[in-house]
């Protein structure tokens, strides 16, 4: 049985249901701009509809018939899904999940386009992330929900903003951490945390692991940087830590 895991993994979660297709427009002319060895070149929802993306006449895509929900995929040089669903009211999610070896060429590419977004975004929450073999056989051990694993395959899934009001997943190789978190956790906490690179950006923090993605010969290496990361933070902050301990709402004014 072949199988096949989503090898890197990135997002973001945004404080707008990017209802406009005009919004999921201009995330596809960053990623033309910025990494267009990795754009996607066909539109695959609403089966068996697979309509081309044409880098030059992105307004033309079918994009902006299928509204706040799509995703586009390519097939060389690496395999690539893209999902954008959007919200009714609140927040919209972007995941990239590429399932053939992570390049640094890729890695470099992927953490560029997800940084072009974050600018332009501001979001909530974001990461990049390398799920490695050796992660997988934790994660499946200590039944952690954000990775999804058997034989066949795996990838790590992560929630909407809403749901991670209730508390981090875990922290990956490289996490985007807006406003709501830097108020929540602290400034001088996350900025103090000893990570590889922690970075203010304009829309809040973010925080690198390690130098390099995790993989099966470095990843105990990054257990242990994440586990000495994760206690400076505190560990109430995340699901695995305990989550009821969050004091107060991320968001006050989402229904719970």
């Amino acid at each position: 049985m072949k199988q096949r895991f989503a090898t890197l993994t990135a997002g973001l979660s945004v404080p707008s249901p990017m209802r406009d297709p005009e919004a999921s427009f201009e995330l596809l002319r960053i990623w033309r701009d910025i990494a267009p060895d990795t754009f996607p070149v066909r539109l695959d929802v609403q089966e068996p509809i697979r309509a081309p993306i044409d880098p030059d006449r992105i307004e033309d895509s079918r994009v902006k018939q299928f509204g706040v929900a799509w995703y586009a995929t390519r097939r060389h040089p690496d395999l690539l899904f893209i999902f954008l669903r959007g919200a009714p009211q609140h927040h919209a999610s972007i995941r990239l999940f590429f399932y053939d070896p992570p390049s640094p060429d890729l890695v470099a590419a992927i953490s560029g386009l997800i940084d072009l977004w974050a600018d332009h975004l501001a979001p909530d929450y974001g990461m990049v992330h390398s799920l490695c073999a050796a992660e997988r056989t934790e994660a499946t051990s200590e039944w952690r929900a954000d990775v999804e694993a058997d034989l066949t395959g795996g990838h790590v899934q992560w929630g909407f903003t809403p749901e991670l009001r209730r508390g981090l997943p875990t922290l990956y190789w490289r996490n985007l951490l807006g406003r709501p978190y830097v108020d929540l956790i602290g400034r001088e906490t996350l900025l103090s945390a000893p990570a590889f690179r922690v970075e203010e950006r304009t829309w809040g923090v973010r925080l690198q692991l390690t130098s390099d993605p995790p993989a099966d010969q470095s990843f105990d290496a990054f257990r242990y940087t994440r586990e000495q990361v994760l206690d400076h933070i505190g560990r109430q902050f995340f699901i695995s830590g305990a989550s009821d301990a969050l004091a107060r709402p991320l968001y006050p004014d989402l229904d719970t």
